[in-house]
């Protein structure tokens, strides 16, 4: 009984590290009922963290049908459709750039980004920086192609926050201009405004030069195998580094119209050059300070609040927007993905 056992948890071990379906008919029945209890384990977390959230969030949510329940109907269509609108982009955009990325180099078809990039939402909701987002991803492609597949979301994530570091740029300048003038003097704010455009094209640079990577560690004997791994990255053209810049950049923008769209809602005269920049330098701070063990919703609305109140904006509205964005943006996602993760084959032939 203990042999039997022992070649049974092998027999495991082996397919979680290869990803390998087993011809053995109980060691596919193993395969069978350990997918099924990853994949709605998986699901059942991201749901109760939905969850758990909305009862914590009951005032600001209250607060927020009020004042949505108070418009015509009219209205009422016309935010619908703007946020669903908003949502489709954001995420609509995100398979885009993960297909240009995956399909030159797996031959997948479309189907494979979608499924990733909605799983990717609900790894990602629950854990810290939301870097369960990339498992989602790979574990959408074949076995043999989830290593290098890791360095494609990789490569993807960058794209983003050099599109968020855009933005975050724009805004530290905003920020700069309205306050810190009169404090640090004209000359020092000119030099803390090219010092960071100067930073910004740097790295502008360094990304659309991404493809040297791969020849740095054919050329060092120590890193050369893992080049297999990176030939994805060696092989990524300029124009396609810059095509998911471009994408990125148009992402974001869909990030500010979810707070423009929501700000709309709340205020009856924002100030929408305010909003703009305070939107902008909230989502870059999040993505800066995204590594501190802190739940994404709290710090989000700690960083929304700490620029917001330099304006002297209610900071209830605030919050409800913060929260508000969150749920279009990151929960609603989520809440699809745990339906679309029970499709998935986890274990398979490669």
């Amino acid at each position: 009984m203990t042999n039997r056992i022992s070649k049974l948890i092998h027999a495991y071990a082996q397919t979680v590290i290869t990803g390998k379906s087993s011809e053995h008919p109980t060691q596919r029945s193993i395969q069978f009922i350990i997918s099924w209890i990853l994949k709605i384990g998986i699901s059942g977390l991201a749901l109760g963290y939905i969850f758990q959230k909305l009862q914590g969030e009951t005032v600001i949510i209250e607060s927020t049908l009020n004042v949505f329940f108070g418009l015509t109907n009219i209205q009422v269509m016309t935010y619908t459709f703007l946020a669903a609108f908003l949502i489709a982009a954001n995420w609509g955009l995100e398979m885009v750039k993960w297909n240009l990325l995956i399909a030159p180099n797996f031959d997948s078809r479309w189907t494979t980004a979608v499924k990733g990039v909605l799983s990717g939402a609900t790894f990602g909701i629950f854990t810290p920086n939301r870097i369960g987002e990339f498992v989602g991803r790979i574990l959408a492609l074949n076995p043999k192609q989830r290593i290098s597949g890791s360095v494609l979301s990789f490569v993807n994530g960058l794209s983003q926050t050099l599109a968020t570091l855009t933005f975050g740029v724009i805004g530290c300048l905003f920020l700069l201009e309205s306050l810190a003038v009169e404090s640090l003097g004209d000359l020092a704010v000119r030099l803390i405004q090219v010092t960071l455009i100067a930073f910004w094209v740097l790295c502008m640079i360094l990304y659309l030069n991404l493809n040297f990577i791969g020849v740095l560690f054919e050329r060092s004997s120590k890193l050369a195998l893992f080049t297999k791994y990176l030939a994805p990255v060696s092989s990524l053209s300029t124009g396609l580094l810059h095509k998911l810049f471009v994408l990125s950049i148009i992402r974001f923008a869909t990030f500010l119209g979810q707070y423009f769209l929501l700000f709309s809602l709340m205020l009856s005269e924002p100030d929408w050059i305010i909003i703009g920049g305070a939107s902008m330098l909230s989502l870059f701070s999040s993505t800066v300070f995204s590594l501190v063990p802190v739940p994404d919703l709290i710090l989000r609305e700690a960083i929304a609040l700490s620029y917001f109140g330099l304006f002297e904006f209610d900071l209830g509205i605030v919050s409800s927007v913060v929260f508000a964005v969150w749920v279009l943006n990151i929960a609603i996602p989520a809440l699809v993905g745990s339906i679309v993760l029970l499709s998935y084959r986890i274990f398979r032939p490669t």
